[in-house]
């Protein structure tokens, strides 16, 4: 090791501990709004701020991330464990400490980097590869470093990014399943079809595999298009469901015989416990023509992002639509209580006015030097109801 790691090495310790191992590289970076610095060390990476005599160290440890990624702001992205994604952004030799740290990640967790070849190999079910279903599901363990490296490989692999993180209703992962995608849903892809005037639509129930990780199935269906007729179209659906991590939903549709469209749907949980939905989706061009397939790439992605909007919206709106219910019916109670609140002043009003003709009238047929008993009791009943009338107007303030 040279001097000069030796030295950092040094100020490694002095500023983490001895847990990081020895000094790699070090470099200046972003974390948030501080400006700092951070040293990639052979056990993880430590980064060290202080700006305005505010300190801020931060330690990753290799053995705890499941995965790496580059960020478009010349950032890097780790994905932990147990603290999510950590960014940090404003490095200079972005792909070359990228490299480096992909280096030492492999190094530390070996399997990390068979299993991101796997997913790089970006293949999409169709109904004629089940080998791809065959594949045996993650562990228990193992369900969030396959979720993050499923979403990594998605983003790099896939040429076009339809709708990127898309906030969903406040479902638990399992119950998203269920209400949309499950067989028999109430608002499942099927419905969605019916909804938007496909016809004669025939969707399959969900095949699992033998450990039950896969499913997959088809969906069927007829479209009415302008100078086109009756076209007849087919998905190949195949689902995986990472427990309470995500849910990927893999979509083959045969279009024509010029070009297929595959898609990649991703159900996400966000570090704050939302759920936020991205999909990604690519044209596959069967007959290449050099005069179409730019235009039919351009139609297949349009096509592919405007039909996954109205999905989205759909999910996005079952569950406004309970919530509306709730608002209408609070604000019909309240409606309500202003009604009964404005009687009983009404009626409170027209009480004391009679109190008060009963009393002047008691006066007037009184001896102005003795007031009689009568004229005592209305004063009385007179004050009482002012009590009430004016527990009456606070309660409507």
């Amino acid at each position: 090791m040279s001097a000069s790691n030796e030295y950092k090495t040094e100020i490694v310790k002095s500023l983490f501990g001895s847990s990081l191992g020895k000094a790699i590289m070090h470099f200046s970076c972003a974390f948030g709004a501080y400006t700092g610095r951070m040293y990639v060390c052979t056990n993880g990476v430590g980064y060290y701020s202080n700006m305005f005599g505010y300190e801020r160290a931060i330690t990753i440890y290799w053995i705890n991330v499941t995965d790496i990624a580059k960020d478009k702001a010349y950032g890097i992205i780790f994905h932990e464990k147990d603290r999510g994604e950590q960014l940090f952004k404003s490095i200079t030799d972005r792909d070359g400490v990228f490299n480096n740290m992909l280096r030492l990640l492999y190094r530390a967790n070996p399997t990390l980097k068979e299993k991101k070849n796997n997913y790089n190999k970006l293949k999409v079910y169709n109904g004629r590869n089940a080998a791809l279903i065959q594949v045996a599901g993650p562990s228990e363990s193992d369900m969030e470093t396959d979720w993050s490296q499923l979403k990594s490989a998605s983003k790099k692999h896939f040429k076009y990014t339809a709708l990127e993180k898309i906030d969903l209703p406040s479902f638990s992962m399992e119950i998203m399943f269920q209400k949309f995608f499950a067989d028999g849903a109430k608002r499942s892809m099927a419905s969605f079809h019916r909804k938007i005037g496909d016809e004669n639509i025939e969707a399959s129930q969900w095949k699992e595999s033998m450990d039950g990780f896969h499913r997959t199935r088809t969906i069927k269906f007829e479209r009415s298009r302008a100078l086109f007729g009756v076209n007849k179209f087919t998905k190949y659906q195949h689902c995986r469901v990472f427990g309470s991590c995500g849910i990927c939903i893999d979509t083959h549709e045969k279009i024509n015989a010029m070009y297929d469209v595959k898609s990649r749907l991703l159900i996400d949980q966000q570090a704050d416990g939302a759920l936020a939905a991205t999909v990604y989706c690519e044209c596959v061009l069967l007959t290449r023509t050099l005069l179409l397939d730019a235009l039919l790439e351009k139609t297949a992605n349009e096509t592919v992002t405007s039909w996954y909007k109205e999905y989205v919206e759909m999910i996005c709106n079952s569950d406004r639509s309970i919530r509306s219910s709730i608002f209408a019916l609070k604000r019909e109670q309240k409606v309500d209580e202003k009604k009964i609140s404005e009687t009983r002043y009404g009626v409170a009003l027209v009480v004391l006015m009679t109190l008060m003709i009963m009393y002047m009238l008691v006066i007037l047929q009184s001896d102005w030097q003795k007031i009689d008993e009568d004229a005592i009791y209305v004063q009385s009943e007179i004050n009482l109801f002012r009590e009430e009338l004016e527990k009456v107007l606070q309660g409507l303030n």
